[in-house]
């Protein structure tokens, strides 16, 4: 009897570790994520989205140049990211051979006349080894398109609602 204690404590042990690693790991991945955007480096960036959305958007060339031109217009309209923060991963689930967890974030935006915040989610999604975790924005999003960009979501986690952006004047 002792020994299958021990054993189910070491395995409860184990199981509760590997989760707080991958837990530690996508967290790690989605800070240089966020760093990719606060920083305009759109290779990296690219580095880190889900390759599915990038065939999406015709390869990553094409994915590049659609990134840029919403560049250039944030900064034609004045606006520019000043803050990407990564929150804590909040649901993780198994969906085929992918692991999906919802990372939230908020960014804030210098814009005319003051800030704007928003609170979004990160949808991080890796294969079975783990390793590498790559991302999908889930701003426009919704549990009608979301299939179209990760086959295999299972529907089982529930994307968070979305916020509107907040302004506060400077």
């Amino acid at each position: 009897m002792k020994k299958f204690l021990f054993l189910a404590i070491c395995f409860v042990s184990l199981f509760n570790n590997l989760q707080a690693q991958s837990s530690e790991e996508v967290w790690e991945a989605a800070q240089q994520y966020a760093l990719a955007n606060l920083n305009e480096d759109y290779e990296l960036l690219l580095d880190f989205t889900y390759p599915q959305v990038i065939e999406q958007a015709g390869g990553r060339e094409a994915y590049k140049k659609v990134l840029l031109q919403l560049n250039e217009i944030q900064k034609n309209r004045g606006m520019s990211l000043s803050d990407f923060i990564i929150k804590e991963p909040i649901d993780k689930v198994k969906a085929g051979d992918e692991w999906h967890i919802i990372v939230p974030y908020q960014s804030v935006t210098k814009v005319k006349g003051g800030r704007l915040t928003t609170e979004n989610t990160l949808i991080a999604v890796a294969t079975e080894g783990r390793s590498k975790w790559y991302f999908v924005e889930t701003a426009s999003l919704t549990e009608r398109n979301l299939n179209k960009v990760l086959p295999q979501w299972n529907n089982t986690l529930i994307l968070p609602y979305k916020k509107a952006p907040v302004f506060k004047e400077d």
